[in-house]
């Protein structure tokens, strides 16, 4: 199954991109209650590759200190590329709990890539508005 909308969009995206920083920023109704950023390094390592054929795997290793073993997590699913946005399918289903919308933009030289997740639910009588941004290398 082919999602992406044209080949030269799917090229941008192409190969495998290191995660250099994470950023997140959380707001209750307005106002920002939780601010967080985390620097990968040798013990946080989150990397995504996206694949000619619409597929990508996205693998998460954390290292902790006085553990022999480092704790992994590997997922994947399709993806599919309109304009500066790109939908991430994890698994096999395509409903909104496994979907992921994140708008993008691939530096100039195409070595870097910085993704934006912005997404609001409510709550009763509160809405929550959650903004990430995560910055990558090509590798």
């Amino acid at each position: 199954m082919n999602f992406s909308s044209t080949k030269k969009d799917n090229n941008s995206l192409l190969g495998t991109w290191v995660a250099l920083s994470y950023a997140e920023k959380l707001y209750k109704n307005g106002v920002l209650v939780n601010e967080d950023e985390l620097l990968y390094d040798k013990n946080q390592h989150f990397e995504i590759k996206f694949k000619k054929n619409d597929a990508f795997v996205q693998t998460e290793q954390t290292n902790e200190l006085g553990k022999i073993e480092a704790g992994k997590n590997k997922r994947g699913g399709m993806y599919k590329i309109t304009g500066q946005t790109v939908t991430l399918y994890y698994g096999s289903s395509f409903d909104e709990e496994s979907t992921v919308v994140l708008s993008f933009e691939v530096s100039q030289n195409g070595q870097q890539l910085t993704t934006k997740n912005v997404y609001e639910r409510k709550d009763v009588d509160d809405i929550f508005k959650h903004e990430s941004t995560r910055i990558f290398n090509k590798k």
